[in-house]
């Protein structure tokens, strides 16, 4: 079976913020494709070095070992951590540095993912969500606990309160996809994305803009139009990594 092409854009902008704390990056190695979002957290120190951190020590030790496997993926996150900590060590400015970090790793045909914090990433396929990560937010526990709807968690006062975050420490929570690996099909569609874009948009929104999209680029065009149509002065810097399969 051939390997389909997966088309990638990204964008990350500032947003109605000084500084852009957010990062990311894609590369293509030996057959792997790897994808990966961070959000340094607004209010912590170096929250920009955080996030470039923690994506390019994700995609050394991604390199180092290019797989799918659950264990190599749980040890891209840990390369990740370890990354922060030792520029922790060396600059002790960077104390308390932090950052969210959602990735996706593909060999072309099967693909996979993780996540800390509340970066997202979306799976759509035939005009639905096929599946979508789950914050590790004090916003999300209320939607688990049927005390908030996932609308009024987007604009809670409490949104980004974060139960887990990578820097800091070794103890964080990391969550990689429940069923080990989905096989992609022609029209499947991925979308990484920091807070600062997803909670502009709806699910809905979303899939309406990809279903007249032809290209990645096209697609987040959209979204940032409706972003910038709704976002309030001084509103979160916003990165996206879009992939559509052909």
């Amino acid at each position: 079976m051939m390997s389909m092409q997966l088309m990638t854009a990204s964008i990350s902008q500032k947003g109605g913020r000084d500084t852009n704390e957010d990062y990311c990056e894609f590369i293509v190695h030996k057959g792997y494709y790897c994808w990966v979002v961070a959000d340094g957290l607004g209010g912590h120190t170096a929250g920009e070095v955080a996030s470039k951190t923690a994506v390019k020590g994700l995609i050394e030790a991604f390199k180092n070992d290019p797989s799918i496997m659950p264990e190599a993926i749980s040890g891209y996150v840990e390369g990740a951590n370890r990354c922060l900590l030792a520029a922790i060590q060396d600059n002790p400015h960077y104390t308390g540095m932090m950052t969210t970090i959602v990735f996706a790793i593909s060999d072309g045909e099967l693909a996979t993912w993780g996540h800390v914090g509340d970066s997202r990433l979306y799976v759509f396929r035939e005009g639905r969500v096929l599946h979508q990560t789950k914050d590790h937010s004090f916003v999300q526990a209320m939607v688990d606990r049927g005390e908030i709807t996932p609308s009024e968690a987007r604009v809670h006062k409490y949104r980004n309160w974060l139960l887990s975050a990578l820097g800091g420490r070794e103890d964080y929570k990391f969550t990689i996809f429940k069923d080990k690996v989905i096989r992609l099909l022609s029209g499947d569609a991925l979308l990484l994305c920091t807070d600062g874009l997803w909670e502009h948009l709806t699910e809905v929104e979303m899939l309406s803009d990809l279903a007249k999209s032809k290209t990645p680029e096209q697609w987040l065009n959209y979204m940032v139009l409706r972003l910038k149509a709704r976002a309030l002065e001084g509103h979160d810097n916003y990165t996206a990594i879009a992939v559509i399969c052909y």
